[in-house]
């Protein structure tokens, strides 16, 4: 007969505006059944020790740093993290009460559209889309980004009255805290919604045309096929993927170098930001070295030459940002697999146009 029960060891988000400074997180081992949904996790959990959530059909929470709504099944949780799972609020920067949180932001920003909706659709938007807006890792990095919500419903609102398009574009398009802005909910949204990404791309695309058209990728597959010239026996290696898949896990480990994985590797360096503020990026980008850094990475691999250029060209400037000495070789993709082909050739390689020293050639 098959097991129906299993084990589950958690990590819970305790913390209460009131009375503490600081979160701490409660562990508890629970049995659970794979036919449970997440709240019904957190049902379980309250029997052992009371703690605040929301109610059912509107309670959202980070599971092991991806936003989940409670409704998905525990099964697939499991499946792609296995039974060690930390819950937080879908915003520790506004936490009230364990895992509630403040929602004002969120409701203050949805008048930025609100001269546009009737009614019925007001009362739909009021938390239609939550978990996107604070799955995005654009407020973490301005608080006063018009948020992805608003993104959402502006494309709503010009699919349905083209005549409005104008005005609403010119609303998105504010320089401060506009669709500039936007970053990818790839890999921060549990069930990522191919849909919404068309939605916010095909209004990128009104607003900022060509955008996604300006950062080629050099490869769009991981190749183990090649002979291995020279091993990276020793060397601790990250690889920014951003909104990419391809991660070159395997063809490190071929190489024998140790694949290090940088929680931040997928965190979107929104592009169109560098048109009208390039600290917003850089601001990201110095999140991705400081990761790299602290995980003792040797250098970084990225895969298109906009990332590059933001990582090594301006690393001198991240460093000031983020007031901390970097100094982390950034390599190319193409670079890595000539590396791997047994090239030792700086100016063949294009290390003597690197602005950090790639100091591991001879």
């Amino acid at each position: 007969m098959k097991k129906e029960y299993y084990n589950l060891h958690i990590s819970l988000f305790r913390f209460n505006s009131k009375t503490d400074y600081l979160p701490c997180y409660k562990k508890y081992t629970i049995v659970y059944n794979p036919k449970q949904t997440l709240y019904d996790i957190l049902n379980d959990l309250f029997e052992k020790e009371k703690f605040k959530y929301e109610e059912k059909e509107k309670c959202y929470l980070q599971v092991n740093k991806y936003f989940v709504n409670a409704n998905q099944s525990i099964k697939d949780i499991v499946d792609k993290f296995g039974d060690e799972l930390v819950f937080e609020p879908i915003s520790i920067y506004r936490a009230t009460n364990d895992l509630i949180i403040d929602t004002k932001d969120y409701e203050e920003k949805l008048r930025l559209f609100e001269k546009y909706m009737n009614i019925e659709q007001k009362k739909i938007y009021e938390k239609k889309f939550i978990l996107e807006y604070y799955a995005s890792n654009s407020i973490n990095i301005n608080r006063n980004y018009i948020g992805n919500h608003n993104l959402l419903i502006a494309y709503d609102l010009i699919k349905n009255n083209k005549t409005i398009q104008n005005e609403i574009v010119k609303i998105l398009l504010d320089k401060n805290n506009g669709i500039w802005y936007q970053t990818s909910l790839k890999n921060r949204l549990f069930n990522y919604s191919l849909s919404n990404e068309e939605r916010y791309k095909k209004l990128v695309d009104i607003c900022i045309p060509n955008s996604y058209e300006k950062n080629k990728y050099f490869l769009d597959k991981e190749d183990c096929s090649i002979e291995i010239k020279t091993s990276f026996l020793g060397f601790n290696i990250a690889v920014y993927q951003g909104t990419q898949d391809i991660s070159f896990e395997n063809i490190i480990a071929k190489s024998n170098g140790t694949y290090i994985f940088i929680n931040s590797r997928f965190h979107d360096l929104a592009l169109s930001s560098l048109e009208v503020n390039s600290n917003f990026s850089l601001k990201i980008a110095g999140e991705i070295l400081l990761d790299a850094k602290d995980s003792n990475v040797d250098f970084l691999i990225v895969n298109d030459m906009q990332s590059f250029e933001i990582f090594d060209k301006n690393q001198e400037e991240i460093q000031k940002i983020v007031g901390r000495d970097i100094n982390i070789p950034i390599i190319r993709s193409q670079q890595f697999y000539m590396l791997l082909k047994g090239e030792k050739d700086i100016k063949k390689l294009g290390f003597d146009k690197h602005k950090v020293k790639v100091n591991f050639i001879n």
